[in-house]
This record gives structure tokens, C-alpha cells and sequence, in this order.
């Protein structure tokens, strides 16, 4: 039987998702409305008025885009691209600003939705300059094995007591800039230099997907002869509201720099 805490886990995250699709249940149907009328169909004052109905339809189209492709807009945390092997992307991440939380839960979906929470709320005021720090992505998860240095934006990993959730702080906002946390759960650090070898992939960002990519991304980096120096983790680009065959997600895992 599940527990309050994880009742009300649940629900939270129903409430989250119903939310993030009302923009689509009032754009799509305004897309529809606009194209209808410059065709000659709909309501007969918007076909009467052909200009209003293209830019209904334009403005509208160009919000809905907005929302399914939010990661064209978002800032991501600069990285150098060393080579390409097959699907491989051979990164390397340079020297950020991160804020990061601890966070117990039963689930990988309750872990991130708990620290993606608390995080949000530090860069939209909740510290002690009730200063807005700008969102950046992807969105990353890792369970772990050891305390290892984050360097996405949003990174989540199990620990010895659950997961650590951190967000990646815009490269404007280097570590000595950003304010404190109000809420002692929340870490600023520095992130350093890291080296990544990453898959590309379309679809969801539960579980079962995630460890599936991360399994092929691994026989990769073998097959390559690299050498993994951390777990596996997850980078999602996208609102979960976005649909997953337009979603950019990333399976990563941090490799052993070249000798020198």
C-alpha cells in the first residue's frame, strides 16, 4: 500500500503535468480556428477578417512551436566537441556553477520531481536576494555509486540516502555572483572540467527508456575503447509536456581524459 508521502508524490506530479498541457488545449485549438478560417470554414466574422486569421494562426503556431521545442530556446552549459565515433559525441564540459539538493524518495520520477522543485524554487527567489536566476538545459539524472561532480544543468543521481538533483547555473552566473539558498537543502559549488561521451535518443524520460539507451550507450564507449569513469545518466532537453518523438534526450556517461 503506498504511503502518504508517496500519495501525495503522485499527485503532485498529475497536478504538474495538467498544467504544463493547458498551453497545448488552448493553442492547438487557436492553430485550427485560424487555418479553418483562411480556408473558408469556421465562425464567419474570423473568415471575414483574413488578416486577424493569419496572424491567429501564425502567432498561435509559432507559441505552440515554442512549447513542443523548448530546448532551441534554453541556454545549454558550453562544452568543446572532441570527435564524433558512430552515434558517439566525445564532449568536454568546461568549469561551471551549479545548485544541487539532496532528496530521499522511492521512486526516480518522485527523486527528480522533489529536487527539480526545490531548485526551482532557489532561481525564482527563493534565496537570500530574492534574486531570478535563468532556467538552462537539459534536465540531467544519474543514480550513483559515489559523491561525483555534477556539470549539467539539472542532474540527478542516487546516493547513499536517495538521489542528488542539480541544476546548471547560466554561464552569466559564476559561482561568486549567485546568492545564498533559503532553504539549507539546497547547495551552490563548483562543477569541474568534465569529459563526456553522449547518445543521442528520441522518447520518454522513465525508467525503463533511460536505462535501456544507457545500456547501449555503454557497449559504445566499450566498443570504442573508452573507459567509463562514472554511472550512466540521463539528459532530457524537454518539458515532460513535450511530445516524446520531438524531444532531444541524451544518454551520458563521464569517460577517462586522453593522456597527454
Amino acid at each position: 500500500m503506498a504511503s502518504k508521502h508517496e500519495t501525495s508524490a503522485r499527485r503532485r506530479r498529475r497536478l504538474s503535468l495538467v498544467a504544463m498541457y493547458l498551453p497545448g488545449v488552448v493553442l492547438a485549438p487557436a492553430v485550427v480556428a485560424g487555418a479553418a478560417a483562411m480556408a473558408g470554414y469556421g465562425p464567419r466574422w474570423l473568415r471575414r477578417r483574413r488578416l486577424t486569421a493569419a496572424l491567429l494562426t501564425a502567432g498561435t503556431a509559432a507559441a505552440l512551436a515554442r512549447w513542443q521545442l523548448g530546448h532551441l530556446f534554453i541556454e545549454e552549459p558550453e562544452y568543446d566537441l572532441e570527435r564524433r565515433i558512430g552515434d558517439l559525441e566525445i564532449r568536454r564540459y568546461r568549469p561551471h556553477a551549479i545548485a544541487e539538493t539532496s532528496v530521499e524518495a522511492a521512486s526516480w520520477e518522485d527523486a527528480i520531481d522533489e529536487g527539480f522543485r526545490r531548485l526551482a524554487r532557489y532561481i525564482f527567489g527563493a534565496n537570500e536576494r530574492t534574486q531570478t536566476i535563468a532556467m538552462t538545459a537539459p534536465v540531467t539524472a544519474r543514480p550513483a555509486r559515489e559523491r561525483l561532480a555534477m556539470t549539467a544543468p539539472v542532474a540527478s543521481r542516487r546516493d547513499a540516502g536517495g538521489y542528488v538533483v542539480t541544476f546548471a547555473m547560466p554561464k552569466s552566473r559564476p559561482l561568486e555572483s549567485l546568492p545564498r539558498p533559503k532553504d539549507p537543502r539546497v547547495r551552490v559549488l563548483q562543477a569541474p572540467e568534465r569529459r563526456v561521451a553522449v547518445l543521442r535518443y528520441r522518447g520518454t524520460y522513465r525508467a525503463r527508456r533511460t536505462e535501456e539507451r544507457q545500456a547501449a550507450l555503454l557497449a559504445q564507449v566499450r566498443a570504442a575503447g573508452l573507459e567509463p569513469t562514472g554511472v550512466p545518466e540521463l539528459a532530457g532537453y524537454d518539458a515532460p509536456s513535450t511530445i516524446p518523438l520531438l524531444r532531444r534526450v541524451e544518454a551520458w556517461v563521464s569517460i577517462a581524459s586522453r593522456a597527454a
